[in-house]
């Protein structure tokens, strides 16, 4: 009986690469979302700024207020960003995303021995 042909490397099934969107999407959304508002004493001034990034805060940006229209407003030129926090955040969810490839095919392996005869 001729042996069964190998396995392509870096395969995947469907329903991996579809969990893989999902918990992509989650991380997206996890490092764009606005994680905190602060201040800071800066020159006899209080200077919001908002942080960004997870789990690591790899960005900022200064939040203005016009005390006349009482809104606030991002200045966008004054982002300041960690670019070592922000490779670290993306090491991060590499390894959250290979760790959730190797689970789900973990699982369908374990599935499909379970049921085999």
């Amino acid at each position: 009986m001729p042996e069964p042909p190998r396995r392509k490397r870096f395969q995947m099934h469907l329903s991996t690469a579809i969990v893989m969107m999902f918990v992509a999407g989650v991380l997206i959304w996890l490092n764009t979302r606005p994680r905190q508002l602060e201040t800071w004493m800066q020159r006899h001034y209080s200077v919001p700024f908002v942080r960004y990034g997870w789990p690591m805060d790899a960005a900022q940006t200064v939040v203005g207020v016009d005390l006349r229209l009482q809104i606030e407003f991002r200045k966008s030129d004054e982002i300041t960003a960690g670019y070592t926090m922000a490779i670290l955040d993306f090491i991060i969810g590499l390894l959250i995303l290979f760790s959730v490839y190797l689970l789900c095919e973990w699982l369908i392996r374990h599935r499909a021995a379970r049921k085999a005869p």
